[in-house]
Formats: C-alpha cells, structure tokens, sequence
C-alpha cells in the first residue's frame, strides 16, 4: 500500500506521458520512465515497482519496458487509468463515510 500510495504523486503525469507516445515500443516507454524519474528525483523501483504492480499486479518480474510493450498501449493506460480513477472514488467515499 505504501508503494501505491507514494506512485500517486506522478501517476497522472506519466499517463499523460504515456497517452503521447505514439509508437508504443520498448524504447519510448524506457524514454517516458527515465525522464518522470529524473524530472522528479526518484530512483528506478519508486516508478517500475509500482507501475507492475498496477498494471500486472505483482511486485517482480521480466522488464517493465518488455512487460509494457507486450500488455499494449491501450490496455497499458486502460489500466493505470482504472486505478487512478479508482483511487478517487475510494478516497471520496471515506471523505463522505468520515464526515
């Protein structure tokens, strides 16, 4: 959860990141990772960690470049967008639940 919780904070910016990639190969999607972590001073497990776990739902495994490419571009972002969207409807219902 603590993973999860600390990907949140870059998650939009690298589905927007990822939206724009035009030709979904191993290449770019290493070129989208590199740069969100050295625009945002992280090391490579605080971005490729949480990324497999929500994409794939397991914490290790092949190469996160490989794994990308071969779920697709569209099921890729079809599933980070799940869990964002997710995420927001969880956290607005215990808002509400704590009022």
């Amino acid at each position: 959860k603590e993973i999860i919780n600390e990907f949140k904070k870059y998650k939009k910016y690298l589905l927007v990141q990822f939206s724009d990639i035009i030709e979904w190969n191993e290449e770019n999607i290493e070129k989208v990772i590199t740069d969100v972590i050295e625009s945002n001073n992280l090391s490579f497990k605080n971005i490729a960690k949480p990324l497999r776990l929500l994409v794939t739902g397991r914490l290790n495994g092949p190469s996160i470049y490989k794994l990308l490419k071969i779920i697709g571009h569209k099921e890729t972002i079809k599933r980070i967008e799940w869990i964002l969207y997710k995420n927001i409807d969880y956290e607005k219902k215990n808002s509400y639940s704590q009022k």
